[in-house]
């Protein structure tokens, strides 16, 4: 097994490997991670509330059956 060294990689991902343009693209993608662990927290928020104050449980297991 081959292991690449920095510029190895570069040379197949077309480009530096640390450039500004894919240090940008990373840093797009934290941010959007951020988001989506917000996104995830509010709704899993809103599942714990609608399990305590409706009768979802019965309602999705109606449906199933």
């Amino acid at each position: 097994m081959n292991v690449l060294d920095a510029k190895q990689i570069a040379v197949v991902s077309g480009g530096e490997f640390y450039s500004a343009r894919n240090l940008a693209a990373a840093t797009r993608f934290t941010g959007a991670l951020g988001f989506l662990a917000a996104s995830f927290q509010a709704g899993y928020k809103a599942g714990e509330w609608l399990n305590s104050n409706t009768p979802i449980q019965s309602w999705i297991s109606d449906a199933l059956n």
